[in-house]
């Protein structure tokens, strides 16, 4: 499991947060298929709050970007930055859908600058994911940046751009941050 620190149930609030993110069209680019249209948070990044697993412990919180296809409500992508206590800037999480290409790992661009390439780590039957640490450097990016791609292969060789906006990136970081 990607989250070693997260209980069941810590991991199952993540999903059910991710999935509870409202959304707004833009579109996805592939390579071998014409343009398909998604949707991605209509307000850009949403900051969600869950219970602890007691009625003690400290709300659980994050922020979320989901991209589905429109047509047929499918996730392709939930961008999530999550605190973690060995991050001191937070953890980037993308979960991806089934049939990506392990191998090649997932591309991420902000601003149209170099990309950078993250392994997929692992997967369970409600996707694959990969997850960094935010560096101070790719923070600065993150909050100055206007949009953030995402680029993944799928085993049939079909490639997918999505377009991740980072507008209210800033200000649902500092409520994340903050909390």
């Amino acid at each position: 499991m990607i989250f070693s620190n997260l209980t069941r149930t810590g991991y199952l609030t993540f999903l059910l947060m991710a999935a509870a993110a409202i959304v707004q069209p833009v579109f996805a680019q592939t390579s071998a298929a014409p343009a398909t249209t998604v949707e991605t948070a209509k307000n850009n990044w949403s900051v969600n709050c869950a219970a602890g697993e007691t009625a003690d412990a400290p709300l659980t919180c994050q922020m979320v970007q989901n991209v589905v296809v429109v047509e047929s409500n499918q996730r392709l992508l939930t961008v999530v930055i999550r605190p973690e206590k060995e991050s001191p800037n937070h953890t980037l999480t993308l979960a991806l859908p089934h049939g990506v290409d392990f191998l090649k790992g997932v591309e991420v661009s902000i601003d149209d600058k170099e990309a950078f390439n993250l392994p997929v780590q692992t997967s369970n039957p409600q996707g694959a994911f990969s997850n960094l640490p935010i560096s101070d450097a790719l923070l600065a990016s993150l909050k100055a940046g206007t949009s953030m791609e995402i680029i993944f292969h799928a085993v049939s060789g079909q490639s997918y751009t999505l377009p991740i906006s980072l507008i209210g990136f800033s200000s649902a970081y500092g409520k994340l941050s903050s909390g």
